[in-house]
This record gives C-alpha cells, structure tokens and sequence, in this order.
C-alpha cells in the first residue's frame, strides 16, 4: 500500500511536470516564429555575406605536369644530358639550380655552354641510374623520395651536382638508420663525400656497440682507418680489459684476411689462432712479427692504437701476447722498459706518482692531470651488469702499481674501494696513507637496435683514497633498464707525455714506420695496469664476478656528451 501510494505521488509530479514543459515550449515556440518574421523582414535590406576567399591554394596538378611533361617526356628540352649510357632530355632552366649546371651553362665559361649534348663521365662507381633519376627529378619537382637502399648513391650524385638541400636529406636519412648493417658503409660515405659529422655518428656508435657484438659481417666491414679510429679513442666501450682489444683486433684481421671463411661465430677464437700459428717463424728463425711482413703491414695501425702498458702488466697477456708474435718485439721491449721506470717512480718518488700531485689538489684529491692527456693515456676497461636487484662486486686482474680496486654496485650506487685488508699478496701493495685515483665512469643501455637509449657519465673525476676506503662515484637512475654497459678510464700514474708520444689518427694511418719509437702504440704512458695480484678463482685479465642477493633495481640522470646534443 505504500509502494502504491509512493508510486502514484511519483506519477503525478511527473505528469505536472510534463504539462508546464509543454506549454513553456508551445509559448517558446511562437516567440521563436515572431523573431523569425522580424529576421526575414529586415534581411530584405541587407546584402548576404560571402564565404570568404582562400588566398592560398597549392595546385598539385601544376606540379605533376611539369615533372610528367619536361622531366619525364622531355618537351621543350634544349639540352640532352648523356651518363651511364642513359641521354636525358632536360632544360638548362631547371638544371642551372644546381651550382655544377649554372658554372658549365655559363655564357664564355665552357664549351659545353653552347652544346645540346653533353656527356657526364662518372667516375663514381656508387652512382646509380635510379639516385640520378632521383637528383635530376628533383630539379622539377618540389618533393622527392629517397629509398634507404640507394641513399648513398643519392649523396654520391647530390655531392657531385652540389644539391645541398638533398644532402642534407640523404644526411638525415643516414644518421636514422644506421645499425649494424649499414653503419661501416655508411661511415665510408660520409668520409669519401665530407660529411664529418655523420662520419663521427658512425665511429660512436661503433665504439660503443663494437666490443658487445662482433658480428662477422661487421668486422669484415670495417676498415683500417675506422678500426684504428675506433681503438684509438678513449670512449670506446671496452669489454673487461686492454687484453680483449687486442683480441678483437686478431679476430677482424682473420676476418679481412679471410672472407669466405662461413664457420660459427663460437669457432672464430680457434680459427684465428691457427691461422696466426701457421704465421709464426718456425724454431731458430728471425723473429719477424706478422705486423712487420707484407702481408700484415696494413694492419700495424689499428694494432698501434692498443694501450700496450695494460696488456703488458698481467704475466698471461704478455706470455700470450709473445706466443702470437703479432706485434713487434720493439714495441713490447720499450714498453715493459718503460713500466720498470713507472714502478721505480711509485717506490722512490711517491710524492710525485699520482695523478692529483700535478695539480694544486682540492678535498678530493686535486684536478688531477688534464683531461687531454688523461684521455690518451688511462686504462680502459668495463663489464655488463645484466641481472636486476643484484649486488656484484669484482676487480680486474693484473698489477697495478701496489694500489687493489675493488668495483662494488648495490641499492644504485656504483663504488670503488681501495682494498688493503683482506687482498692476498700483501707484500705488493702500497701502504702509503693515501693513494691518489683519477678515473671516469660511463654507463649505458640500449634497444633492440643497439641505439643508445640511456646514457650517463660520471665525467673525469679524482679522489685520493685511503687505506680500505670506499666511495661513491656515481648513483645510476632507477629507469635505467638492464643489462647496463659500464665503461671506465682509471689512471693511478702521472703520465709522462713527453717520453710516451700519443700520435694523432692521420699519423697512424700513414707512418710505416715499426722500429721507432714514435711507432709504438698509442698512449704509451708511465702508468699502471688493472688490479694487483688476481684473487683466488678470479680469471687473470679478467674481471670477477661475485653476485649476491639483495640490491634495489639500478638506474641514471642522462647527461650527454656534444655528439649526442648534436
């Protein structure tokens, strides 16, 4: 009964509403009528507005007619342009906005001014039919397509005909795809046609994939000059040590030597080293080195590049380094004669063997040496961090001047320890109070096609540290993704610039010279190698690897250097 009575309260509310909603809206409906007739009867004397104008209008058929009618029919052509046994019948109008054209068609200049046929030799074996096509065509019309299959024979033909506009496209188009396929050729484009830039883009990008790839084609691809461009420079992403450059390099010489060589990549460390085995002087002979015959001589710069005094520093390298008899004797003579004058210098000049006593020091440990020569002469080494919420800690092996650096990365944070207590060899450390380290710390992560997609930098920093101390570096930001690449520069030594000549990059691609002293490897520096003695199960030239459990998900603030602002 009182649902029924509810529900008919409702109803009739409702129902009263309904009724002054229909009559507001008949009253509203007539007003409307009566507002209209006043609109109707004064628009008599008023004129009706227009819509207005477009003062812009692009006509695409304009366009496709004059690419259809002179560039593709050739009507009207008053000269026949004949390359690659191909005549174009084109117009010296269009054709003179390219700066190459309007010199040739010059009244006076040259006798092809006045000619109707004119032959083009190219000796540019890159160009193509389609990317001169593709250059001509855009003379006539205002868009043009490039294909990335034939951008480099476009820059070929835009470089020759000076169509800046379409360089600049072929450019951007270059530095958007470059990866593992493409990036060696396109480094020797950007060379061969002045394009620095993009030739830096390429060398980085190989710097810092190089060492984590190793792909068979790439190494086959990749030239002296890049190779050596490559391991001269001090952000190259090494992998563990020195030791595992000059590795590579014996890989991408077997490679070159060898290109029809199609056995699985796991087979390449055996095959190289037969292959360098049957070079090897038999018993009693001279000991000519593989980089001094005419068959490795092109090679020797690549390999001069290597940082010798930390490959030298650990007993198996230079044993292994010595069985090879890749590089000179000369080389590995002066540099070992060199480490006997560094580690005189630590133990009898202790005031002047670090890197912070060049400089007025700070709390820190001082500026350390310039970041010039801090470049060319610290050791380069790095690992891969690839499993999460893990804390690890190594050292790379080798000796080091009596300083032990222990590496640790835990809750974000990467640190370094200046180990005395618990090393193993006590008698080969130093127990000075305090030992100066300069060093800088690089990490990055990339996607699937090896392009940079984190990347941060602690820059060149220095610390003296004392005895079992241990110090932040860097704190990595918690959206940085693993695995994560670690690269580092450390120098524990004052190097001695004017003993160790680092020669520039055109030097080592044209000195022929092996016996010099100029000749040795670049970076040859009075300065130290690794990490002392090797703990016990730790793999000498190598680093250790000890994870545990429990470490917070690292990360880092990305901070990049100019090619990457660029």
């Amino acid at each position: 009964l009182l649902n029924r009575c509810g529900m008919g309260a409702l109803t009739s509310r409702l129902d009263g509403l309904g009724c002054a909603g229909r009559g507001s809206g008949a009253g509203g409906a007539r007003g409307k009528r009566r507002k209209r007739a006043r609109e109707d009867s004064c628009s008599d004397d008023e004129p009706e507005k227009e819509p207005a104008t477009p003062k812009r209008l692009k006509l695409d058929s304009t366009a496709n007619y004059i690419y259809e009618r002179l560039f593709i029919q050739g009507e009207g052509s008053d000269v026949t342009i004949s390359c690659l046994n191909r005549d174009w019948h084109l117009h010296k109008l269009y054709l003179c906005q390219s700066p190459y054209f309007e010199c040739m068609f010059a009244p006076g200049k040259w006798r092809e001014a006045d000619q109707e046929r004119v032959e083009i030799d190219l000796p540019d074996t890159v160009i193509t039919e389609k990317s001169l096509r593709i250059a001509f065509g855009s003379l006539y019309y205002g868009e043009v397509e490039i294909p990335v299959e034939e951008v480099v024979a476009v820059l070929a033909v835009a470089t020759l005909f000076q169509l800046h506009g379409m360089i600049a496209l072929c450019v951007k188009i270059m530095r958007h795809n470059i990866k593992l396929q493409t990036v060696a050729h396109y480094y020797d484009a950007a060379t061969l046609y002045g394009q620095q830039k993009l030739a830096r883009q390429c060398c980085k990008w190989l710097q810092r994939v190089l060492m984590f790839t190793q792909s068979l084609d790439l190494l086959k691809s990749i030239s002296v000059q890049l190779m050596t461009e490559i391991v001269s420079s001090h952000t190259f992403f090494v992998n563990q040590v020195e030791m595992d450059v000059y590795t590579l390099l014996k890989k991408w010489t077997f490679i070159s030597l060898n290109p029809g060589w199609s056995g699985q990549r796991r087979d390449l460390l055996t095959a190289k080293d037969e292959f360098f085995a049957q070079l090897s002087p038999p018993p009693g002979d001279s000991q000519t080195s593989f980089l001094e015959t005419d068959v490795g001589a092109r090679f020797a710069p690549a390999f001069r590049a290597l940082r010798l005094q930390y490959i030298t520093a650990d007993r198996a390298s230079l044993i292994r380094v010595k069985q090879d008899n890749v590089l000179p004797w000369c080389w590995l003579r002066d540099v070992c004669w060199m480490q006997w004058q560094a580690m005189l210098e630590v133990e009898q000049r202790p005031t002047g063997a670090s890197p912070a006593s060049s400089s007025g020091g700070s709390e820190d440990g001082g500026d350390g040496v310039g970041n010039s020569l801090f470049n060319k002469t610290a050791m380069r080494c790095g690992r891969i961090l690839d499993i999460p919420n893990t804390h690890y800690c190594w050292r790379w092996t080798g000796f080091n001047f009596g300083i032990d650096l222990l590496l640790l990365f835990q809750n974000n944070q990467l640190m370094i320890k200046r180990n005395v207590s618990t090393h193993p060899s006590t008698h080969s450390l130093s127990m000075q109070e305090k030992r100066a380290l300069q060093l800088r710390v690089d990490v990055l992560n990339f996607d699937t096609n090896y392009n940079t997609s984190y990347f941060k930098t602690s820059g060149v920093i220095t610390r003296q540290l004392a005895k079992d101390e241990e110090v932040v570096v860097m704190t990595i930001d918690r959206y940085a993704t693993f695995p994560m690449y670690l690269s580092f520069n450390m120098l524990t030594m004052i190097p001695d610039s004017s003993l160790y000549p680092t020669p520039h990059i055109d030097s080592l691609l044209s000195d022929t010279s092996l016996s010099s002293v100029q000749s040795r490897p670049a970076a040859l520096v009075v300065g130290a190698a690794g990490d002392t003695a090797t703990a016990a199960g730790a793999t000498v030239g190598r680093s250790r690897l000890n994870p545990s459990n429990g470490a917070n998900n690292p990360s880092s603030d990305e901070e990049e250097l100019e090619d990457d602002q660029e």
